[in-house]
């Protein structure tokens, strides 16, 4: 059964995420998985395109958007569909994009941003899954580091 995280950002924006999400999925990569990244709407989508080829001075993580060949060669793929044309084990969902289809992901990284709006769609979403008997973890983003809740 799928393993579902949640994580909170710490800032309530965009720039919390932002800041966050490169070593996020550099971290993932590093530990051998490929990765679909869900976004809510094609704009930021293409902000996250241009993050992640300029997030560092001398580092950049390579991928593959939706529309454009080469998803075959990629560890990172990003969509604003239930795609997966990796056969990607991870899937990340920010900002409250549903999750849709993630049965042929082991994990879901579910993350949101510390909105009343965003937490508030993060509860009813842990409400479902735990109803649905999937096992949850939750983290909160504090002070530069991960730390899990529950």
């Amino acid at each position: 059964m799928t393993e579902i995280g949640f994580y909170l950002l710490d800032k309530p924006s965009e720039s919390g995420l932002d800041a966050t999400l490169p070593k996020v999925v550099e971290t993932v990569i590093k530990r051998g998985h490929k990765i679909v990244l869900r976004c809510a709407d094609t704009e930021r989508l293409e902000k996250l395109d241009q993050l992640f080829w300029s997030y560092e001075s001398t580092s950049f993580l390579a991928h593959v958007k939706e529309g454009e060949e080469g998803a075959d060669k990629a560890s990172l793929y990003l969509t604003t569909t239930e795609e997966n044309p990796l056969h990607a084990d991870v899937l990340i969902t920010l900002s409250g994009k549903e999750n849709g289809d993630f049965s042929n992901f082991a994990r879901v990284l579910d993350m949101f941003e510390h909105t009343e709006k965003q937490k508030e769609d993060a509860r009813v979403r842990w409400k479902s899954f735990k109803d649905k008997g999937y096992p949850l973890k939750y983290f909160a983003f504090e002070s530069g580091k991960w730390v899990q809740k529950m």
